[in-house]
C-alpha cells in the first residue's frame, strides 16, 4: 500500500491580488482588443478611436501645466494620476465580468428553453438578447478605460523619467518590433 498524502485547502483563503490596482495588473485582465471589436461589431456599440492616443496628450499636456517641474509634490501627483487611471480601468474590467456572466447564464437558459420548446422563448430570447448587449457594452467601456490608463501610464512614466512627452509614431515602433524579430532569429 502506497502512503498518500491528502492536503486539505479547506482552510486556505485566496490573496484578492486584483484589489492591487497597477499597470502590470491592468496588462493581464485587459480585454482582448480582437474580442471587444468582434462583440463591438456584432451588436452595434461604438468602439472610440485613438483613445489611448488621446489619454496619452491629454495627461502630458496636465503634466505640463499643472504639475511642478521637480520634488516630493510633482512624484505624488504623478503616482495618483496613475493609480487613479489605473483603478478606474480595473474597476471597469472587473465591472464588465458581471454583465458577461449574466449574458452567458441568459444564453444557457434560452439554449435549455429551445431543447425543451417552453412556450416563454419568446421573452427568453429578449431577456438575452439584451443581456448580450449589456455585456458588450460593458466590455467596450472596460477596453475604453484601459486604453486611457495605458495611455496615461505613457505620459506619466516618461514624465517621472524626466523624458520630454511626444507623441507615439506607430510606424516606428512596428519598425523596431520587426527588427528586434529580425536580429531575435539571426541569432
Amino acid at each position: 500500500m502506497r502512503d498518500e498524502k491528502v492536503v486539505d485547502l479547506g482552510n486556505v483563503v485566496r490573496f484578492p491580488v486584483e484589489r492591487r490596482t497597477t499597470i502590470e495588473l491592468l496588462h493581464g485582465i485587459a480585454p482582448d482588443a480582437r474580442e471587444v471589436s468582434l462583440l463591438a461589431e456584432t451588436y452595434h456599440v461604438t468602439v472610440p478611436h485613438d483613445l489611448q492616443e488621446r489619454a496619452d496628450q491629454e495627461a502630458a499636456e496636465y503634466i505640463l501645466n499643472q504639475v511642478p517641474d521637480d520634488g516630493r509634490e510633482r512624484a505624488d501627483m504623478l503616482r495618483g494620476m496613475l493609480d487613479h487611471a489605473v483603478g478606474a480601468a480595473v474597476a471597469a474590467v472587473l465591472g464588465s465580468r458581471r454583465p458577461a456572466e449574466a449574458a452567458n447564464a441568459a444564453r444557457r437558459e434560452l439554449a435549455d428553453a429551445e431543447a425543451g420548446l417552453g412556450y416563454w422563448l419568446h421573452d427568453l430570447q429578449r431577456t438575452a438578447s439584451e443581456a448580450a448587449i449589456d455585456a458588450a457594452e460593458a466590455l467596450v467601456a472596460a477596453h475604453s478605460r484601459t486604453l486611457e490608463a495605458f495611455g496615461v501610464a505613457r505620459a506619466v512614466g516618461m514624465a517621472m523619467q524626466g523624458e520630454a512627452w511626444a507623441p507615439r509614431d506607430l510606424h516606428a515602433e512596428a519598425d523596431w518590433l520587426l527588427a528586434a524579430e529580425a536580429r531575435r532569429r539571426a541569432g
